[in-house]
């Protein structure tokens, strides 16, 4: 595909992403699935500056807006380039127009726009536009990380390195290591994921034969720490409620060393299916899968006081992952905050109920806010005072090294302090009387 291609297929792609509401990476994948023309270095590209324009769209916009000009879709596309990428406008003048697949050329008000761009301080923005933050998220993101929340917002904005995670039913790390040394693939150790290494260069990892035998799975290093902290043992049963594909179930029988029992529940049936290939793969042989009925399900009525410990990921606002996400932050609002914390309070009473007295439930999200995790567990412990909160360092001193922000009892995960997604634990202990 010529540059001007490149440019119009961006285009187009960013403006079904706005159309369909769906994620930018669902809407990403069906794009080039149905354009085989298009090669694998096109594909790069288009999907490397998708994620690198949502990141920062506020700020494209407000400089736009800050000339008094209408924020075309199109203009967004050339003013991130110009901004953020060695292109020139006279680059992007000779790109437009160049072909029957390409942009139009400049108008006059785009091209007296883009031809100031350089004068335009970003210095000048709303605090949201610099950052890229939705106006309503500002004051309970300060309130989260107070002096240092233009420090947390900006690590948001750096693109997200590429994790693995060794399952270790099936290898160690060194082997690991020891294999992406041998092909020459660069990598470092993870903090503060015992069982992770970080890849120091994109790679394909999905065709490799340590992915395809199961010996790694892709998964973010502060999402690798949840299963250590609800401190399993060989032995034991244990509930992942909010299982998902199944990212930390896996990490769960690989703690449990495939023994005792691993109950992996979700509402969604396809992201089920997802986790019983990837189960299958990793050698994890101790997990029951089970579908939960939206309303009355009737197995969690014959499992009550049965789990010895209970991993809730909840759903949640994942303010944690816009490195990942950036679509999500320009989703969001604040009914969608409002509806998730009644869902994360449904999910803890539902819960609650499954755990054996002395045993370990583990609230977890992967957002900032209070609104949806300090608050939420006050809320819980009112309503429910059989259980008390258990310092998440008790658990994590026989682990590894402990790098993580947080108190005492909440464990906090974000990328400038631990380089990782942001992440938020409480480990609930529900009392023996």
């Amino acid at each position: 595909m010529t540059p001007g291609a490149r440019l119009s297929q961006l285009i187009d792609l960013i403006g079904q992403i706005e159309t369909t509401g769906k994620p930018a990476d669902q809407v990403t994948f069906q794009y080039f699935r149905t354009r085989r023309y298009m090669g694998s270095g096109d594909r790069r590209f288009i999907n490397h500056h998708i994620f690198g324009f949502l990141r920062i769209r506020g700020t494209i916009i407000g400089l736009i807006e800050s000339y008094k000009i209408k924020p075309t879709l199109r203009l967004q596309v050339f003013t991130y380039f110009l901004k953020k990428t060695d292109m020139t406008l006279e680059d992007l003048e000779s790109f437009c127009g160049e072909g029957l697949y390409s942009p139009t050329v400049l108008n006059q008000e785009e091209k007296a726009f883009l031809s100031y761009l350089p004068e335009i301080k970003e210095e000048i923005l709303s605090l949201e536009d610099r950052l890229n933050i939705p106006a309503f998220l500002i004051d309970p993101l300060k309130n989260v990380f107070e002096e240092k929340f233009e420090e947390e917002m900006k690590a948001l904005l750096q693109e997200a390195p590429l994790d693995l995670r060794v399952n270790t039913l099936k290898t160690s790390r060194q082997e690991v290591m020891n294999l992406l040394e041998t092909q020459g693939v660069p990598f470092e150790e993870t903090k503060p994921s015992p069982v992770g290494l970080r890849l120091k260069a994109r790679t394909y990892i999905l065709e490799s034969d340590a992915y395809k035998k199961g010996l790694i799975e892709i998964q973010d290093a502060g999402s690798q720490v949840l299963p250590f902290m609800c401190d399993v043992h060989p032995g034991m049963t244990v509930l992942d409620f909010c299982a998902g594909a199944g990212g930390k179930t896996l990490g769960l029988a690989a703690l449990m060393q495939n023994k005792g029992k691993i109950f992996a529940c979700d509402i969604d049936e396809r992201r089920l299916k997802n986790a019983k290939d990837r189960l299958k793969r990793a050698g994890a042989h101790n997990t029951t899968l089970h579908l939960l009925e939206a309303e009355g399900d009737k197995w969690l009525k014959r499992h009550k006081s049965f789990f010895d410990r209970i991993l809730l990921d909840v759903p949640c606002s994942g303010t944690g992952t816009w490195r990942r996400n950036p679509d999500m932050k320009w989703r969001i609002t604040p009914a969608d905050i409002e509806r998730l914390q009644k869902q994360q309070q449904g999910i803890l009473d539902q819960a609650e109920k499954l755990l054996k007295p002395g045993g370990l439930l583990i609230y977890a999200t992967c957002s900032f806010l209070k609104e949806e995790n300090e608050y939420q567990i006050e809320k819980f412990l009112e309503a429910h005072p059989t259980y008390s909160l258990r310092p998440f360092r008790e658990i994590w001193q026989n682990i590894g090294e402990s790098t993580f922000g947080g108190n005492k009892y909440y464990l906090r995960l974000t990328p400038a302090t631990t380089e990782t997604d942001g992440f938020f634990v409480a480990i609930l202990k529900k009392n023996e009387t």
